[in-house]
């Protein structure tokens, strides 16, 4: 509180100082039976001033609130069109081969300062198909702005029906940054239930105990 006290008031009225924010209202005798504050505490006017503040800060903060509900709303109809994206895309895709596109995250942006939060990421390839083999042909790890990091295969990989594989990016690895990306390429002798590509992100490092999932997506048929 930046008030001062005049001796020269018998009532002990404060002084406003110039900067001290709202200037406060001159005492009022209390009522009787109203317990009179301690002397030099000036308590109606500590009162007063906390109101004050207490309401430019509601006032701020419905503000603020007004202001984000478009955002919320919009991304609240975001989940609900991919909601009914998946469930009219929900029938069984057949294909004899595909280029997939997955993200992947080598660390993500977090606080005050954007500062990064390095990522571990599990790239997982699943045949979904119960009968067929499939043939990955290429797993290529790219860095945000496309360049090529690594070539992950030497020579195809076969996944035999309902089997998995995955590829490892350490946590220590960074050159992928934020937009990192696998370009995955998968063939079949005939048609077959196309394969799930997922990207795992993990971090346990900080307290927040990160992980997150992200889905690849075709951008490509690719046939024998």
């Amino acid at each position: 509180m930046h008030l001062a006290v005049s001796r020269g008031h018998s009532r002990g009225t404060p002084l406003w100082v110039p900067g001290a924010g709202v200037p406060p209202s001159p005492r009022r005798r209390p009522g009787p039976g109203t317990r009179r504050p301690a002397p030099g505490l000036h308590r109606e006017d500590e009162i007063q001033h906390a109101t004050v503040l207490m309401n430019q800060y509601t006032y701020k903060a419905r503000k603020a609130m007004k202001q984000r509900r478009p955002v919320v709303l919009g991304f609240t109809l975001t989940l609900v069109m991919c909601a009914v994206t998946g469930l009219a895309g929900s029938g069984v895709e057949l294909s004899t081969g595909q280029t997939v596109y997955v993200p992947i995250y080598s660390h993500i942006y977090a606080g005050p300062k954007s500062r990064p939060i390095n990522l571990a990421a599990t790239f997982s390839i699943r045949n979904t198909d119960p009968e067929h083999w499939i043939s990955v042909e290429s797993v290529q790890y790219h860095r945000s702005d496309g360049k090529l990091i690594k070539d992950y295969l030497t020579k195809p990989m076969r996944l035999a029906p309902l089997s998995a594989d995955r590829f490892i990016v350490k946590e220590a690895d960074t050159t992928g940054g934020s937009g990192a990306n696998f370009i995955v390429i998968w063939k079949a002798d005939t048609q077959v239930s196309a394969p799930i590509m997922q990207g795992v992100m993990v971090s346990t490092r900080s307290q927040l105990g990160i992980s997150f999932v992200t889905q690849g997506r075709a951008v490509r048929e690719t046939s024998r």
